[in-house]
């Protein structure tokens, strides 16, 4: 459970410009316009103060999966992410008391997805770099090796695959703030709380609905622990162009307690601004949410993100509080854990691991460009790094899709928080294809994985695949070796040891590719408002 944090330190600032009827209508829960002050409007305006945000995957399948959100069947049975959020915003606009605020609470949460065809634990024979003799057979664990299997059983291309299950992982992160702090305000809806209407009057709701939440409990039980440490409402400014609300939200949850704060700006009726802050902590074993920590290890999220029109450009950083500075921060205040630039903290200890994932989305025609980098280790490790890019013509979507490994940590947020990454920063710089195995180095060599995708019936497929590589320092370019095998597996497993691929890495040292790796500026977001 989280400590007390001063009033301030955390909230939602949002430009509130729409909610009820209007003049004008928008699709955008986050941006429609007070029209009235009844309390019917007023309810609808409240809803619209957390910003609905969805963190989707240019390499992703919209599917139209029905979303089954009763009582006795809570489960959230969906796998377009949109359509899920859409769902859950449509069911609290419609609540009309407290326990139609519990839609969807304490369901079961998605299974991490396990993307196969990418960096299995392997167990090879005969490594060539071993220069102290060869401890055959050894092991490689998983995750060192990038793309092993061009697809996976399915047929979906294995950068696609990946690149979904990375953005997974912080989406469902970032999903649980998003539901809190809206859940928290569909409970001031349904009471008929109305909206401060003076600059700095605050509307403070913990008691009232922690009490309505009392009143319910039977209910409340069947969904899990909700309790509410702060729900306040703060208007900051009143403008002809909306007002600006500070919304705080604190609270225990099923098996957990979160921490969130959300900021969003509107520049115009298409134009908005902002950014995510949050820390889950699951604080019961057993919790199954995709992403989510396990009880000692709360996760540290951010989300900067702006929308002009059809397009969505967005930032997710996460990391992993583990180190006993980092836990008391929590307890004392949260946005320690951020940095001025708005994005998470590396940590100066440990090795809690980091993910950044930067895209732009067109929802308009699915075209998109995403940037997965992600360490399990330290600042100075290098970034495994996932770049692909979609685009439209037609009926048709098709991309591509790299895999290798980018700057150090350390280095790159050094770059990004100064505002210093270069027009011709890679993504992806080189290919490091012994990441632990005897006498490794990570020096690399300018060349990537590569596959050209494009999208069939369900999944993107691929249609070109520069994949192969041996696991030795040179990725067994120019080289090869009649001794050195490879067998998917661990120590001790019956396995068939069979030739390392034929070496089929593109070079990103110039041309077309490395251009296609140098739009990393472009996708970063500027976090000032």
């Amino acid at each position: 459970m989280f400590g007390k944090v001063a009033t301030g330190l955390l909230g939602v600032t949002v430009t509130l410009s729409a909610c009820g009827k209007s003049d004008s209508s928008s699709d955008d829960a986050a941006t429609t316009t007070t029209t009235t002050d009844t309390t019917t409007e007023v309810a609808a305006g409240t809803l619209a103060l957390v910003p609905s945000i969805v963190l989707a995957s240019p390499t992703g399948a919209t599917t139209t999966t029905a979303l089954r959100l009763a009582d006795e069947e809570p489960d959230l049975d969906v796998e377009d992410p949109k359509a899920a959020v859409a769902a859950l915003d449509e069911a609290f606009a419609s609540a009309t008391d407290i326990k139609g605020c519990l839609v969807g609470l304490g369901r079961k949460a998605p299974q991490a997805r396990n993307t196969n065809c990418y960096g299995p634990s392997v167990v090879y024979r005969n490594h060539p770099d071993s220069t102290s003799g060869d401890p055959s057979p050894a092991q490689m664990p998983s995750g060192d090796l990038g793309i092993f299997d061009a697809s996976e059983t399915s047929g979906e291309a294995c950068v696609a695959a990946k690149m979904n299950e990375m953005t997974g992982s912080i989406r469902a992160t970032v999903k649980e703030s998003i539901e809190t702090g809206k859940r928290a305000l569909c409970f001031a809806a349904v009471l008929g709380k109305e909206l401060p209407t003076a600059e700095g009057e605050e509307l403070d709701l913990t008691e009232d609905v922690n009490t309505a939440l009392t009143e319910i409990a039977a209910d409340l039980d069947k969904k899990g622990t909700l309790t509410f440490e702060t729900i306040k409402i703060t208007l900051l400014e009143a403008a002809e162009t909306g007002n600006v609300f500070q919304t705080d939200v604190q609270a225990d949850i099923p098996k957990g307690s979160i921490w969130t704060r959300v900021v969003t700006k509107k520049y115009s009726d298409t134009h908005t601004k902002g950014y995510v802050w949050g820390v889950l902590e699951r604080s019961e074993s057993g919790a199954t949410l995709q992403g989510a920590p396990s009880q000692n290890d709360p996760h540290v999220f951010s989300v900067i993100y702006e929308k002009d029109g059809d397009v969505m450009k967005f930032e997710g950083t996460k990391s992993v509080a583990q180190s006993t500075t980092d836990k008391s921060a929590i307890e004392a205040d949260p946005t320690a854990l951020f940095e001025s630039d708005k994005r998470v903290r590396v940590a100066s200890t440990g090795n809690p691991g980091y993910s950044h994932v930067m895209a732009s989305m067109d929802s308009a025609t699915g075209a998109g460009e995403m940037i997965f980098m992600w360490t399990a280790g330290g600042a100075m490790e290098e970034q495994r790094t996932l770049h692909a890019k979609v685009t439209v013509s037609g009926e048709t979507r098709s991309g591509w899709g790299y895999f290798g490994f980018g700057p150090k940590l350390g280095d790159f947020r050094t770059l990004v928080k100064a505002g210093t990454v270069t027009d011709t920063q890679q993504s992806i710089e080189k290919m490091i294809c012994n990441w632990a195995g005897p006498n490794h180095s990570h020096t690399g060599i300018t060349y990537a994985q590569k596959q050209v995708i494009t999208f069939t019936t369900d999944k993107f497929t691929a249609t070109t695949n520069h994949v192969g590589f041996a696991g030795r320092n040179n990725c067994g370019q120019g080289v090869t070796s009649s001794t050195f095998e490879v067998a998917k597996g661990n120590p001790g497993d019956t396995v068939t040891y069979a030739a390392w691929p034929t070496f089929s890495l593109i070079d990103i040292s110039t041309g077309e590719d490395k251009t296609n790796l140098q739009s990393v500026k472009s996708l970063l977001l500027d976090s000032s408002l």
